[in-house]
C-alpha cells in the first residue's frame, strides 16, 4: 500500500493565487532596467550576415518596395537568382535563431507567418525556395473536396500567401543597412 502524505491542517492554494505568486516570483528576479540613456558596456553584439546577403541589400530594397502588390513581388520572386532565394532562406533562418534584432510591430507580423518563415528556412534548394514563395496556398489542401473548396472560395477573399519574402525585407533591411554602412565606415 503506498504511502499518500495527506494534511488536512495546509489548506492547498487556488490556481489563482499560484499562479500570482510565481507571477510574483519572475518580477522580483528581474533585474531594474537602467535608468536614463547611458549605455551598459555589455551592449548586444551586432548581428552578423553573410557575404551573399550583404551583396543583395538592393534585392531586399525591391522586395520592400514591392509592398503588398501581388504582382510585382511575384515578378520579383520568379525573376530571383540562386544566391537571392537562397539567401532568403538564410534570413528566414537567422530570424528563427534571433539572431537578429526584430521590432515589436514586426514580430507580431512575422508570429501570424511562423509556419511559413519554419517551412522557408527548412528549404536547402532555390526550386524549392521559388515553389514554396510562389504557391497558392488554397491549392495545397488536397483533402478538401471540390464543393467545399468552391463554398470557402465564395465566403473568404484572401489574396493567397502573402508577401512573405516583403515581411522578412522590412524586418531585416533597417539592420542590414545598418550593419553594411556600419563595416564600410571602418
Amino acid at each position: 500500500m503506498p504511502l499518500t502524505k495527506t494534511s488536512s491542517t495546509t489548506p492547498t492554494p487556488t490556481r489563482k493565487a499560484r499562479r500570482q505568486r510565481v507571477g510574483a516570483k519572475k518580477c522580483a528576479s528581474q533585474p531594474a532596467k537602467p535608468s536614463g540613456s547611458s549605455r551598459s558596456a555589455a551592449s548586444p553584439t551586432p548581428p552578423v550576415f553573410s557575404e551573399h546577403v550583404k551583396r543583395n541589400v538592393r534585392f531586399f530594397q525591391q522586395l520592400k518596395a514591392a509592398g503588398r502588390s501581388q504582382h510585382r513581388y511575384r515578378a520579383l520572386v520568379a525573376g530571383a537568382t540562386s544566391e537571392q532565394l537562397l539567401c532568403l532562406v538564410e534570413c528566414a533562418l537567422n530570424i528563427l535563431r534571433s539572431r537578429v534584432p526584430i521590432q515589436q510591430r514586426h514580430l507580431q507580423h512575422l508570429r501570424r507567418q511562423a509556419t511559413n518563415v519554419r517551412q522557408l528556412s527548412r528549404v536547402r534548394s532555390r526550386r524549392a525556395a521559388r515553389q514554396l514563395l510562389l504557391r497558392d496556398p488554397s491549392s495545397s489542401s488536397s483533402s478538401v473536396t471540390a464543393a467545399t473548396a468552391a463554398e470557402a472560395a465564395a465566403v473568404q477573399s484572401g489574396r493567397g500567401l502573402p508577401p512573405l519574402v516583403g515581411l522578412l525585407a522590412s524586418v531585416l533591411l533597417p539592420v542590414l543597412i545598418q550593419r553594411v554602412v556600419g563595416n564600410s565606415d571602418d
